[in-house]
Protein backbone atom coordinates (compact mmCIF):
# COMPACT_ATOMS: atom_id res chain seq x y z
CA UNK A 1 0.00 0.00 0.00
CA UNK A 2 1.23 3.47 -0.77
CA UNK A 3 1.98 6.14 1.79
CA UNK A 4 -0.79 8.26 0.29
CA UNK A 5 -3.30 5.45 0.80
CA UNK A 6 -2.08 4.91 4.38
CA UNK A 7 -2.62 8.58 5.19
CA UNK A 8 -6.08 8.43 3.68
CA UNK A 9 -6.94 5.30 5.70
CA UNK A 10 -5.61 6.90 8.88
CA UNK A 11 -7.67 10.02 8.25
CA UNK A 12 -10.79 7.92 7.69
CA UNK A 13 -10.14 5.91 10.86
CA UNK A 14 -9.57 9.12 12.80
CA UNK A 15 -12.88 10.54 11.58
CA UNK A 16 -14.67 7.30 12.43
CA UNK A 17 -13.24 7.42 15.95
CA UNK A 18 -14.24 11.08 16.38
CA UNK A 19 -17.75 10.40 15.11
CA UNK A 20 -18.11 7.36 17.36
CA UNK A 21 -17.16 9.50 20.37
CA UNK A 22 -19.66 12.18 19.32
CA UNK A 23 -22.41 9.58 18.84
CA UNK A 24 -21.72 8.08 22.28
CA UNK A 25 -21.82 11.55 23.85
CA UNK A 26 -25.14 12.37 22.18
CA UNK A 27 -26.52 8.97 23.17
CA UNK A 28 -25.58 9.58 26.81
CA UNK A 29 -27.14 13.06 26.66
CA UNK A 30 -30.38 11.60 25.28
CA UNK A 31 -30.48 8.98 28.03
CA UNK A 32 -29.99 11.67 30.69
CA UNK A 33 -32.70 13.87 29.15
CA UNK A 34 -35.11 10.92 29.02
CA UNK A 35 -34.42 10.13 32.67
CA UNK A 36 -34.95 13.79 33.62
CA UNK A 37 -38.17 13.92 31.57
CA UNK A 38 -39.48 10.72 33.13
CA UNK A 39 -38.88 12.01 36.66
CA UNK A 40 -40.51 15.32 35.69
CA UNK A 41 -43.61 13.57 34.36
CA UNK A 42 -43.70 11.31 37.43
CA UNK A 43 -43.79 14.42 39.64
CA UNK A 44 -46.72 15.83 37.65
CA UNK A 45 -48.62 12.53 37.81
CA UNK A 46 -48.10 12.35 41.57
CA UNK A 47 -49.30 15.96 41.93
CA UNK A 48 -52.41 15.24 39.85
CA UNK A 49 -53.17 12.11 41.90
CA UNK A 50 -53.20 14.21 45.07
CA UNK A 51 -55.42 17.04 43.79
CA UNK A 52 -58.95 17.15 45.17
CA UNK A 53 -62.03 18.76 43.64
CA UNK A 54 -61.97 21.24 46.49
CA UNK A 55 -60.20 21.35 49.84
CA UNK A 56 -61.33 18.53 52.11
CA UNK A 57 -63.59 17.01 49.47
CA UNK A 58 -61.83 13.65 49.54
CA UNK A 59 -62.84 13.33 45.86
CA UNK A 60 -60.12 13.35 43.21
CA UNK A 61 -59.98 16.17 40.70
CA UNK A 62 -58.91 13.85 37.87
CA UNK A 63 -59.62 10.25 36.95
CA UNK A 64 -56.70 7.95 36.18
CA UNK A 65 -57.60 8.18 32.50
CA UNK A 66 -57.66 11.99 32.58
CA UNK A 67 -54.23 12.03 34.22
CA UNK A 68 -52.95 9.55 31.63
CA UNK A 69 -54.29 11.70 28.79
CA UNK A 70 -52.74 14.85 30.28
CA UNK A 71 -49.29 13.24 30.44
CA UNK A 72 -49.39 11.07 27.32
CA UNK A 73 -49.21 7.77 29.16
CA UNK A 74 -51.60 4.91 29.90
CA UNK A 75 -54.12 4.61 32.71
CA UNK A 76 -52.33 1.40 33.74
CA UNK A 77 -49.12 3.38 34.25
CA UNK A 78 -50.98 5.93 36.38
CA UNK A 79 -52.52 3.08 38.40
CA UNK A 80 -49.08 1.51 38.92
CA UNK A 81 -47.58 4.83 40.03
CA UNK A 82 -50.48 5.44 42.41
CA UNK A 83 -50.05 1.99 43.91
CA UNK A 84 -46.26 2.33 44.26
CA UNK A 85 -46.66 5.64 46.10
CA UNK A 86 -49.61 4.68 48.30
CA UNK A 87 -52.03 6.91 46.42
CA UNK A 88 -54.44 4.27 45.11
CA UNK A 89 -58.02 5.37 45.38
CA UNK A 90 -59.64 2.08 46.19
CA UNK A 91 -58.15 -0.03 48.92
CA UNK A 92 -58.83 -3.67 49.59
CA UNK A 93 -62.07 -3.68 51.55
CA UNK A 94 -62.20 -6.08 54.45
CA UNK A 95 -65.39 -7.02 56.23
Amino acid sequence: MSTKQNRKDNEINSRITENTIKINTVDNDVKKLKKDYDSHILRHILDDLQKERFAGADKPLYTYQEIADRHNTSAATVTRIASEHGLQRRGNKTS
